[in-house]
């Protein structure tokens, strides 16, 4: 078990992992539940809002419930929450952009 000063370290290296494993625009593609709440994430990261991201971390379990996320969306959106929570907005905004920008480049691959 880590210690509580580990906890936000390994949740920064996790993120950074998801951030790696999605950044090169591997989303493919989404919901539109996940497309949905991944505009929720860019607009939320885009004003720094930790309020709203706790409204947005409700939403996405509220949807994942509901199962209206794949597993994998489920994953990479609350990454995109851990790592804004982390601090690092504009990592998580990106990523966010990426998977919305994901399903332009997808469609115009028909």
């Amino acid at each position: 078990m880590s210690s509580p000063a580990r906890s936000p370290a390994i949740a920064v290296v996790l993120s950074a992992a998801g951030a790696l494993l999605t950044g090169c625009g591997g989303y493919g593609p989404v919901s539109p539940a996940a497309y949905d709440l991944a505009k929720g994430v860019y607009s939320v990261t885009s004003r720094e809002s930790a309020e709203h991201l706790d409204v947005l971390a409700s939403k996405i379990d509220e949807a994942a419930g509901a199962g209206q996320l794949t597993g994998d969306e489920q994953l990479w959106l609350r990454d995109m929450v851990a790592t804004a929570r982390n601090g690092d907005w504009a990592a998580a905004r990106d990523a966010a952009r990426t998977m919305m920008e994901d399903q332009i480049d997808d469609a115009n691959r028909h």
